[in-house]
């Protein structure tokens, strides 16, 4: 599933697209032409997610390089100083909660979030040029009771457009950092993912 929405065209507008301007890529780790012949069936699930477990696992490499695009796996300047993998653990968290909240339906399950790539603007970035927010992470859903593996993992690629310059000292006046924008992104985000028809078991 690949979803492209009208990117932003002005600081009056960040607050109404901050969730909703960015490319998305969804992916089943198994092909899903594999996984159908495989007996599975296209559904959109019934879900009452219970809780939200969020990952970001040791190896992934953390930096603080104030350059454009450093290379690494989670660059993350909108907190202060401190642990960056339990401050986006933190993003995620209330990003999923947010975004599940109004989803009420009949198998209580629980979502488990392992982030793979974590890439936001660095105060460089930010205060020039601008660039994007990028961010990967995996997607699994598993029975409340008995943990078992409801559906086939899937990875969701996503991009947010990232302010720069006077953009983003205007958005921030307006409250709309960083860490608000892209919660709100990802709140959207799971919202379309689990509404989404996928391949699951008959």
């Amino acid at each position: 599933m690949k979803i492209l929405n009208i990117a932003l065209t002005g600081i009056a507008l960040v607050g109404l697209t901050a969730c909703s301007s960015g490319n998305v890529v969804s992916r089943a780790m198994t092909s899903p032409n594999a996984l159908l012949s495989e007996g599975y069936t296209l559904q959109t699930p019934s879900y009452n997610i219970t809780a939200v477990n969020v990952t970001v696992p040791p190896e992934l490499i953390a930096t603080e390089d104030n350059g454009y695009k450093p290379n690494a796996d989670i660059v993350w300047h909108g907190d202060p100083y401190g642990d960056r993998r339990a401050q986006v653990a933190a993003i995620f968290k209330d990003a999923m909660r947010q975004g599940v909240s109004g989803i009420r339906g009949q198998r209580k399950v629980i979502m488990s979030i392992e982030v793979a790539r974590f890439h936001a603007l660095t105060p460089r970035a930010r205060y020039t040029v601008g660039g994007n927010h990028d961010i990967h992470f995996v997607i699994r859903i598993l029975d409340a009771t008995t943990g078992v593996e409801l559906e086939p993992a899937r990875m969701v690629e996503t991009d947010l457009n990232a302010l720069g310059g006077v953009e983003a000292l205007a958005a921030e006046r307006q409250g709309l950092t960083q860490k608000v924008r892209i919660t709100a992104h990802l709140a959207q985000l799971i919202q379309t993912e689990m509404a989404s028809a996928r391949p699951v078991p008959s």
